[in-house]
């Protein structure tokens, strides 16, 4: 099992990186214009589908068991995942989900004219989203195959995070390279919180000077 988490674990990621590429997109928008309009949904499903197996490991496949919460404590992961799925729709509103999903007419048309935007959550972290999985992910009693599967995830959300802000500063340019010395990435810090004065400057229309 342990080499299956691994194998799968990699071919999932670098899969699911491979596809989401800007080199990827315009390939297939080149040599596959009509796959190309229903891209970001048919992206969703295809990851929704193959993650299915890693989901089923990580809560019900059980190993050896290395932590569990005393039994006084024993609520807390349950507690902890209701409040983590409380807070990860309330930052969900901050995106615009049927664009997200592939469901908008826009998603359809694969339009990049979006602007600039920051929501509530990303005044403290630049990916909520990602924050919270890893706060789901290790509040949990800890076996040998939900120890890894954790550690793989935990470590594609800091490389794919990255991978992402290589597409985001190639779309946003200066103010996306603004926004990360602004606000931290994974793991919200209390010194670096995104301003009223900075939110104002990322999202001025005008032509800025390169940072």
């Amino acid at each position: 099992m342990t080499f299956f988490i691994l194998f799968y674990s990699l071919f999932y990621f670098f899969l699911h990186s491979l596809l989401a590429s800007l080199y990827f997109k315009t390939w297939l928008q080149q040599h596959a214009p009509q796959i190309f309009i229903r891209y970001r949904l048919l992206y969703n499903l295809l990851a929704s589908v193959l993650v299915l197996p890693l989901l089923y490991i990580y809560f019900f496949n059980d190993s050896a068991s290395l932590w569990q919460w005393p039994a006084s404590l024993a609520f807390i992961p349950w507690v902890a995942s209701l409040i983590i799925a409380i807070a990860f729709i309330h930052a969900s509103r901050d995106y615009d989900l049927r664009r997200f999903m592939g469901i908008s007419d826009r998603a359809m048309n694969n339009t990049q004219d979006e602007l600039f935007c920051i929501g509530r959550w990303h005044h403290y972290v630049r990916h909520p989203w990602y924050f919270l999985l890893l706060l789901l992910l290790w509040v949990q009693n800890m076996d040998t195959h939900r120890l890894l599967l954790s550690g793989m995830i935990s470590l594609y959300l800091i490389v794919g995070s990255r991978l992402e802000e290589k597409k985001l500063v190639i779309q946003f340019g200066w103010r996306y390279r603004l926004y990360q010395q602004k606000v931290c990435g994974l793991i919200p810090l209390p010194w670096k919180v995104l301003s009223a004065s900075d939110k104002q400057q990322l999202l001025l229309q005008r032509e800025h000077h390169e940072i």
